[in-house]
């Protein structure tokens, strides 16, 4: 029986290595308190409400024409300076991980 060849030498490992940042290439925009030099590192966060405050949240960002996303960062943020703390949560930005 042949030899399987390595996952290494086929042609879809080329397109999935890293690229080297080139000169032509922008380098990312560290704009945030709480930007690291490389780059930032995002968490998700999950939790279980009821249907009736869903409901309200959810009326909430389409009567303020904003994502929820953007009204749970802002109360994470609330809280935050409410126990004396840094307001330093930030929504990630479409399209960057």
């Amino acid at each position: 029986m042949a030899k399987r060849p390595s996952l290494a030498t086929s042609p879809l490992a080329a397109r999935l290595q890293p690229k080297a940042n080139s000169a032509s290439e922008p380098t990312p925009q560290n704009d945030g308190p709480a930007a690291s030099s490389a780059q930032r590192d995002y968490k998700t966060a999950m939790m279980r409400i009821n249907r009736v405050g869903w409901q309200e949240l959810s009326f909430l960002s389409t009567t303020l024409d904003r994502p929820l996303e953007d009204l749970l960062v802002e109360a994470s943020n609330d809280l935050l300076v409410k126990y004396g703390k840094s307001p330093v949560i930030e929504r990630r930005q479409p399209g960057k991980v």
